[in-house]
């Protein structure tokens, strides 16, 4: 499932649940929103790479425990926040 775009109003909620859920304030979002992609797929993308970084600061190199990024989202944050991941996927 994706997330449309429909200009920049509909970023709000995604960005208020990037905070609720996995802490990341909505300045770190800007980092994580990709816009070019946005444009070309007119659904609201993340780089699932700068959020990996994010979770490395966090929690160090989890692929030495056979670990995604996702199964962080999951262990640490919880099935909601996995679930609001994986619709922006």
């Amino acid at each position: 499932m994706s997330v449309p775009f429909n200009g920049l109003p509909s970023l709000s909620p995604i960005q208020r649940d990037f905070e609720r859920l996995l802490h990341i304030p909505r300045q770190v979002f800007g980092q994580l929103w990709d816009k070019q992609l946005t444009i070309i797929t007119k659904n609201i993308e993340i780089d699932i790479f700068k959020l990996d970084d994010i979770l490395h600061e966090r929690f160090g190199k989890y692929e030495k425990d056979n670990k995604s990024a996702m199964d962080i989202i999951l262990e640490k944050y919880g099935e909601e926040a996995f679930n609001f991941i994986e619709s922006l996927l």
